[in-house]
């Protein structure tokens, strides 16, 4: 949660941000928070701006580690 806070994500997307650290697709994602996945795209793309990264593969790179 403190790397969302520092990213200035949104409620929401510090929800997604957690369950796309844990690895989850988008669809168990949008079936979880019962969204569209279009709407899990939306998420997902501000999230990688906030973080500097442009895909899913790169975002999951940067926090490999963690």
């Amino acid at each position: 949660e403190v790397l969302a806070e520092s990213a200035g994500l949104s409620a929401r997307e510090t929800t997604v941000f957690q369950l796309l650290v844990m690895g989850k697709s988008s669809t168990e994602i949008s079936e979880e928070l019962f969204i569209s996945n279009g709407a899990v795209r939306a998420h997902s793309s501000r999230i990688y701006d906030k973080f500097g990264v442009h895909s899913r593969k790169d975002f999951d790179a940067l926090f490999a580690e963690e």
